[in-house]
């Protein structure tokens, strides 16, 4: 949809009334005046298409604040309904998940209504029919539930999506052919639940037998990932998130943190052997570990 987006058929309105901060004090706008178009414009052509900020509100995940792992359970429920309605819309993050191997639906219709999607009732309008129509999308929906976690599965679990996917990956010579451990870390949500992390992540590795081991972590520098890092002669792994993940699910050996990006890591995994993650007792993602069949550690 971006492409299409000129000066002329720009809607600034909208554009600033979604991204707030572009401006800050609201009151001391003019909002009819051609100046204040021109302002969002440049905003948008310097600083906006870049950030993927949202220009519209309908059949957009773009008013998402999530990041790339919340994006991946946004941007499949849209996939799903707009299969379903073929419905034509816009994804955040779409060209760094095409790169993943991860594509999603863009139909050619949109509709005179529309329906506010929440985490109540999203799956009932993907799991049965109903009158088409746009989708609204705001930050308040998540859709981290193990119901659709299993929807996931089914889908990317299937022979064909599996082996696309794989066959996607720039390391797919590495399955089924190493025996390596990669390590996530995802260090500040998990301070803050007060988690044994040394416990949990010593017991894996105290447990697991690798050939190499590779780490990437958020703070690869702290004095606990360089603990790691010493006493088990860990390879650090600095690279994107694309990448990250592509390179990580070929170990046979994964040991995860939480958040849906380290889940992201385990769910592509398709060929390892074993896979690990922590129990939180107060977690700040959805129910979205407890239906893999993955190994917790308490």
């Amino acid at each position: 949809m971006d492409n299409k987006i000129d000066y002329k058929n720009f809607d600034y309105k909208i554009y600033l009334f979604l991204n707030p901060d572009i401006i800050g004090d609201f009151s001391s706008i003019n909002f009819e005046n051609e100046s204040c178009k021109l302002m969002a414009w440049n905003h948008w052509v310097k600083h906006g298409k870049e950030e993927e900020r949202a220009i519209n509100i309908i059949n957009t995940s773009k008013t998402h604040n999530g990041r790339f792992g919340n994006l991946f359970f946004i941007n499949m429920m849209c996939h799903f309904l707009a299969l379903k309605y073929d419905i034509k819309f816009d994804y955040k993050y779409e060209e760094s998940f095409s790169k993943l191997g991860v594509h999603f639906y863009n139909g050619s219709q949109t509709y005179k209504e529309f329906i506010q999607l929440t985490d109540d009732n999203f799956l009932e309008k993907i799991n049965f029919r109903h009158k088409p129509c746009n989708i609204l999308i705001n930050n308040y929906l998540w859709c981290q539930t193990s119901e659709f976690v299993e929807l996931l599965q089914k889908y990317w679990y299937s022979k064909l999506n599996k082996n696309l996917f794989k066959k996607n990956n720039k390391f797919s010579s590495r399955y089924k052919r190493n025996n390596d451990l990669f390590i996530h870390v995802r260090l500040g949500d998990l301070f803050d639940k007060n988690m044994d992390l040394k416990n949990y992540y010593f017991k894996c590795l105290n447990t697991l037998k690798w050939s190499r081991g590779f780490i990437s972590s958020d703070s690869v520098n702290s004095e606990f990932c360089k603990e790691l890092i010493l006493n088990y002669d860990l390879n650090i792994v600095d690279e994107n998130e694309v990448d990250t993940i592509l390179f990580a699910s070929t170990c046979n050996n994964i040991v995860l943190s939480g958040g849906t990006f380290s889940w992201m890591i385990g769910f592509f995994a398709f060929e390892s052997s074993y896979i690990y993650y922590p129990l939180i007792k107060d977690p700040w993602y959805g129910r979205i570990f407890e239906p893999m069949n993955w190994k917790v550690i308490i």
